[in-house]
């Protein structure tokens, strides 16, 4: 059983018993419910972003593939290559 189920199960009736709770209203209580709105609404935000990432992963898998394709064949040249660099053009 873990921390949160012990409290819970086993704690939070026996204070009540007592006398102890949760006050109503108390700025504790509305502190904390303020942070559950919050990592609510963080919650449902990262959802969005991490659907929209690998929406644009799965996106760019066709031209990767057609890339590399081309690449593998040769195809990819789009202009004069470059000049081999010389010792002699180094020493300049």
């Amino acid at each position: 059983m873990y921390e949160a189920e012990t409290r819970a199960e086993l704690m939070d009736p026996k204070l009540k018993a007592c006398g102890w709770g949760v006050v109503e209203g108390s700025k504790v209580l509305r502190f904390q419910q303020t942070i559950v709105r919050q990592l609510d609404a963080l919650r449902s935000e990262t959802q969005k972003l991490e659907a929209v990432y690998q929406k644009k992963l799965a996106d760019l898998e066709e031209p990767k593939k057609s890339i590399l394709q081309k690449a593998f064949a040769g195809e990819l040249r789009g202009s004069e290559p470059a000049e081999p660099k010389t010792e002699k053009a180094l020493a300049l």
